[in-house]
């Protein structure tokens, strides 16, 4: 009997099997059954076929250039087409483009936050945040501050715009390696899919990577296919820079590099004239990033990359990678859908039968040196001891290339004049299941695993009331750092526009109001001193394990609050910011207290005030006991609550540190105070 590969046969096996693994509670059985007859056979099958005849037929002849495939009679993509695919990526960058999703994530917060303090004085720090990471980002976001003025729309607007260019240049990168009609596929299902999505809403480093990649790449192309010297000049020059920014980028552009400079050394035997410029290529790139590799091996330099690398069990995390990629990416969620796998089961489908077209047409150097880049560029995430897909994105435009060979696969002989029609079906197809996917799922807290919620609902919830209420009465003094959350700054940003106490353009303006966002256990303090006070708990999302007791916005007129407490708190404010932007960028050699030695000062600030004081001691409080000294800890929330107020929040910490110390008695007289006071707190706010 002739077997003969079919690939649309092959594509409805996948794409089935893909949609019930996906989308569909299926026991672990049935599953290893549908993958087992679904995929793993079907695929294999196709792929014995393949072989076998790739073994009776003479190799695919090898290029001087880096041509991935040759197409005869290659399709030009229509106008209409690329009138609708630009109005499509604009549309889906800019919809909604503050509320889906509805809140940033904190490190989004933490990179603003030193953004801010870069914009108003630029510093050349190289590794920035505990996370010890590199600065462009940054660095990048502190520049556009300066354009864009800081709000929750710049933070947005300014990875938008990176997505927006590597969609629509990603066409011409690509074109040095791929046919007309290829290209255009490539370009449409990477700027539509969710892995883009996820970066297009994210103010991480992974848009930046994926920006210079795919510039890069162009860059390589183009470089090795010029003839012109002053042109391979030009496009060396711009290889170089994409890779010294890559660098200063992000730490897993290494395997970028490492695969750029192998390219680089393989076509150099088919071109000795580039010979040369691949030292100059090697040496610019190593040395310009001297000043990174010394800063990393400083102390506390590698301490993050330490604490997650991990190759005790590599075969078990490269396929716990391959099952978020395709299948189930719930334990790297936000950095990935939870309904599903990254790839929606369209492109996961195409992939499948691109793997196997790419066995059929390509080369067998061409293949193994794309099968060697893909796996080095996994290898950022499979190496660590837990699922991050964003990890691995340097991973994505060789699965968007499989991707578009699969498509290829499926039209260019059968139906060469009739891709498009049969493409756009597809196309809108993965498309649509990856809008519906962000809006809708990805955004559904009922459906986040509890301990990869990590967007605030309360500062979400705080953000619309003191919009609403600058919005009637004018721009706000904002007070948000009277409460023990000094990691997440996602509110900060979203508030700076009507902050008088933050925002420079605002200080000559008097403010009506002053909000101050707080533990609800002061609530009793704000009702005795101030008669006009607004007060509303903030809402939570009711599906996390928080033993912390919410927090309320106190919104009081400033009329009430005199002068003197005022200038204080603007004081205490202000230098609680600074040490908040000095904790964000904690090395493992600091404590925690340590770094707060700076709010000592705010001591003088605290006579006659015992919200401050017990603000204060609080604070200080919640950092000895990070540090370990539940002796100094307790010791702090004692004063907090002997000279500044009996709060149960106060009485909950010190009674955590007793616990520690083995002292259980006095623990659990705390935590019954603690209970007895907060009881009486939460029926007087409720009625």
């Amino acid at each position: 009997m002739k077997l003969s590969f079919q690939s649309w046969i092959y594509f409805s096996f996948f794409l089935i099997s893909n949609v019930l693994l996906s989308y569909f509670p299926l026991s672990l059985t049935l599953q290893i059954w549908i993958f087992t007859f679904g995929v793993l056979i079907p695929f294999g099958a196709a792929l014995w076929i393949i072989l076998e005849k790739r073994r009776k037929e003479p190799s695919p002849a090898t290029h001087s250039t880096p041509v991935l495939i040759d197409i005869p009679n290659d399709s030009t993509p229509p106008m209409g087409l690329w009138i609708v695919f630009i109005l499509l990526i604009l549309f889906t960058r800019l919809y909604r483009l503050t509320s889906i999703p509805f809140w940033p994530v904190g490190d989004e917060g933490i990179y603003s936050t030193i953004a801010l303090s870069t914009m108003k004085k630029w510093n050349w720090t190289l590794l920035l945040t505990q996370g010890r990471m590199d600065p462009l980002l940054i660095w990048f976001m502190g520049l556009f501050f300066r354009i864009d003025s800081p709000s929750l729309v710049s933070l947005r607007l300014f990875t938008t715009i990176f997505s927006i260019a590597t969609a629509l240049l990603s066409y011409f990168c690509v074109r040095p390696y791929l046919p007309r009609s290829t290209a255009f596929i490539f370009c449409w299902l990477s700027a539509f899919s969710f892995w883009e999505f996820s970066l297009m809403r994210f103010s991480t480093h992974q848009v930046l990577i994926l920006f210079f990649e795919i510039l890069g790449l162009g860059s390589l192309g183009y470089y090795l296919k010029s003839k012109k010297p002053i042109c391979q000049q030009l496009w060396m020059t711009a290889l170089i820079c994409c890779n010294i920014l890559g660098f200063y980028s992000y730490i897993n552009w290494s395997v970028i590099w490492f695969f750029m400079l192998l390219v680089l050394i393989i076509f150099s035997f088919q071109k000795p004239s580039i010979q040369k410029t691949i030292l100059y290529f090697f040496l610019i790139t190593v040395l310009s990033i001297l000043p990174l590799v010394l800063a990393r091996l400083a102390p506390s330099g590698l301490s993050y990359i330490n604490a997650i690398f991990d190759i005790s069990n590599i075969f078990s995390s490269f396929f716990r990678y391959l099952k978020n990629i395709f299948y189930d990416s719930k334990t790297s969620y936000p950095y990935a859908p939870d309904w599903g796998g990254m790839f929606d089961p369209v492109t996961s489908s195409l992939i499948l039968i691109g793997v196997l077209y790419s066995f059929k047409k390509l080369g067998k150097k061409l293949l193994c040196l794309l099968g060697f880049g893909l796996f080095i560029c996994l290898l950022p995430g499979v190496l660590t001891n837990y699922v991050e897909l964003h990890r691995i994105t340097p991973s994505l435009p060789f699965w968007m290339l499989l991707a578009a060979l699969g498509t290829e696969s499926l039209f260019s002989k059968e139906y060469p004049h009739r891709i498009w029609p049969w493409f756009a079906i597809l196309g809108i197809l993965s498309l649509g299941i990856n809008v519906f996917n962000f809006v809708g799922p990805y955004c559904d807290l009922k459906r986040a695993i509890p301990e990869r919620q990590w967007r605030v609902v309360e500062y979400e919830d705080a953000y619309r009331l003191l919009k609403h209420q600058s919005e009637e009465t004018g721009p706000l003094y904002v007070f948000l750092e009277f409460y023990s959350d000094y990691s997440d700054k996602t509110i900060n940003l979203a508030v700076y526009p009507f902050n008088c106490i933050e925002n420079p353009a605002l200080k000559n303006v008097a403010p009506r109001f002053a909000a101050i966002m707080a533990d609800v256990n002061y609530t009793p303090f704000f009702v005795k001193n101030f008669p006009d006070l607004k007060m509303k708990i903030l809402k939570t999302d009711n599906y996390t394990n928080n033993a912390q007791s919410p927090y309320g916005m106190f919104i009081v007129p400033v009329s009430q609050i005199s002068p003197s407490i005022l200038k204080n708190w603007i004081a205490a404010d202000r230098i609680y910011r600074t040490t908040d932007r000095i904790l964000l960028n904690k090395t493992s050699v600091d404590t925690w207290s340590q770094l707060y030695e700076s709010t000592s000062q705010i001591q003088n600030l605290c006579n006659n005030d015992p919200f401050l004081t017990a603000v204060y001691w609080e604070k200080y409080g919640y950092l000895k006991f990070y540090d370990g000294d539940y002796q100094a800890a307790s010791t702090a929330y004692k004063t907090a609550v002997k000279k500044g107020i009996p709060a149960a929040q106060l009485y909950y910490g010190l009674g955590v540190c007793l616990k520690k110390m083995n002292k259980d008695q006095e623990a659990n007289k705390a935590f019954q105070k603690a209970n007895l006071i907060s009881n009486e707190i939460s029926n007087r706010v409720h009625n």
